[in-house]
C-alpha cells in the first residue's frame, strides 16, 4: 500500500476552475474521503489521482514516486464506480478475473485470486451467476471483487453507493469499512453523503467549488467547522444559523437576535476583538426543551417523529429553529414552548467573511 500527495494540484477545463490549488496529504492505510455538493471538485480530484485527467499545475505522488505522466494502467490503484461497470454477458467470476487476465496472470493464480476475494466479500456462491442475476449489492460487491483481486496501492471509489436504497446503504457502508479495516488499504472515497463521510473515514476533506474548505477526523470537522458552510453541511438536520449582534453585559455578553430574543453569554466565550455584528450557530442536536432561566419562547410548526428521534420545526418572530429531540415528544402545531440553547455549545462566525470565530 501507499501514501498519496498532492501538491498544489489545479485542473481547469476551459475557463472553470474544477480544482484550485490543492493540497493533501494522505497517509498510508487510510480511510480519505472527499465530500461535498454536486460540482465541487471531488470526482475530479479522484479522476486526477486515477490518470483520467491531467492536472493543468502541480503534482501528484503515489508512494515515492510523482505519477503525473505515468499511465492510468501503471499506476497500481483499483477504481470502483458509482455504476458498477460489469460485464453483463461474463459470469461473476469473469468479471472479477478479467483485470487478471488483461494482465495474463497465471490460470492458478487466478483461481486463488478470485476465490480469496469472494470468500472476503461473501460471494463465494454467485460466481457462477451473471450480473443480470444478481441484486445491487451483490453488484456492487462484485465491482469491489475485481478491485481487491489486482492486489493496488490505493482503491479508488466514486459514490459506489449513490444507487443502492436506504437499507442496503446504510448496510453495505459499515460492511466496507470492516472490509478495508481487514485490507489494511489506503482508500480515497468519494461521496456527497455526509453520513457516509462521518461514519465510515478515518478523516475527511469536504470541498466547495473546487476548493478544500477543511480537513480532519469526522468528529472535529463537526464540532469545530471551520467556517459556515462547513458547519451546514455536516450534521442533519443542518446547523441553526441566528444572525444578531453582541453587546457587554454585566461582566458577560448578551447576544440579540433580531430584538426578538437575547442569549446570555458567560465571560470567556466572547473576545474582545470579535465584531459586533455575529452568526450565531448551534446544531439541533443542542438544543433542548427547557423553561429554566435564559429560556426561548417559541411556537412548534412541525414536528418530525422519525421513531428514535423527533425533529421540531419551531419559529420565534421571523426566525426558525430546528431542534431534534427523543422519542416521545409530542406537540401540537401552533403550541408554545421554551427552548435551552447552551452557551458552550454555541458556534459563533464572522458574517462578512463567514469564518468560525469560535
Amino acid at each position: 500500500m501507499a501514501n498519496v500527495k498532492f501538491d498544489h494540484v489545479t485542473k481547469r477545463f476551459g475557463n472553470m476552475i474544477a480544482v484550485n490549488d490543492l493540497s493533501l496529504d494522505i497517509a498510508d492505510q487510510e480511510f480519505m474521503t472527499l465530500v461535498g455538493p454536486s460540482g465541487c471538485g471531488k470526482s475530479t480530484t479522484l479522476n486526477l489521482l486515477a490518470g483520467l485527467e491531467e492536472p493543468d499545475e502541480g503534482e501528484l505522488s503515489i508512494g515515492d514516486h510523482v505519477v503525473n505522466d505515468v499511465p492510468p494502467g501503471d499506476r497500481n490503484i483499483a477504481m470502483v464506480f458509482q455504476s458498477y461497470a460489469l460485464y453483463p454477458h461474463m459470469k461473476v467470476f469473469e468479471n472479477i478475473a478479467f483485470g487478471l487476465r488483461i494482465q495474463k496472470r497465471p490460470d492458478a493464480e487466478i483461481q486463488a485470486r478470485v476465490k480469496e476475494a469472494a470468500e472476503l466479500l461473501s460471494i463465494t456462491e454467485l460466481l457462477s451467476r451473471k450480473p443480470a442475476q444478481l441484486s445491487g449489492g451483490q453488484r456492487q460487491r462484485v465491482a469491489l471483487g475485481r478491485a481487491i483481486v489486482r492486489h493496488p496501492d490505493v482503491f479508488l471509489l466514486d459514490e459506489p453507493l449513490s444507487n443502492l436504497d436506504a437499507i442496503l446503504r446504510i448496510q453495505m457502508r459499515a460492511d466496507l469499512r470492516l472490509l478495508f479495516n481487514r485490507l489494511g488499504s489506503t482508500v480515497v472515497y468519494v461521496t456527497h453523503d455526509q453520513a457516509e463521510a462521518m461514519t465510515m473515514s478515518d478523516r475527511l476533506a469536504v470541498f466547495l467549488a473546487g476548493v478544500i474548505q477543511q480537513v480532519g477526523t469526522p468528529l472535529h470537522v463537526y464540532e469545530q467547522p471551520e467556517n459556515m458552510f462547513v458547519a451546514r453541511f455536516i450534521g442533519s438536520p443542518s446547523i441553526n444559523f441566528i444572525s444578531g449582534h453582541l453587546a457587554s453585559n454585566d461582566g458577560g455578553y448578551r447576544f440579540t437576535a433580531n430584538d426578538e430574543f437575547t442569549i446570555d453569554l458567560p465571560a470567556g466565550i466572547i473576545k474582545a476583538d470579535w465584531p459586533a455584528e455575529v452568526v450565531l450557530g448551534i446544531r439541533p442536536e443542542d438544543i433542548s426543551l427547557s423553561t429554566a432561566d435564559n429560556s426561548i419562547g417559541v411556537q412548534v410548526e412541525l414536528m418530525e417523529q422519525l421513531g428514535a428521534e423527533t425533529i421540531l420545526h419551531t419559529t420565534v418572530g421571523s426566525q426558525k429553529l430546528v431542534l431534534k429531540q427523543e422519542k416521545g415528544t409530542n406537540f401540537q402545531h401552533g403550541e408554545n414552548v421554551s427552548l435551552f440553547i447552551p452557551p458552550m455549545q454555541i458556534h459563533f462566525f464572522n458574517p462578512k467573511t463567514e469564518q468560525r470565530l469560535m
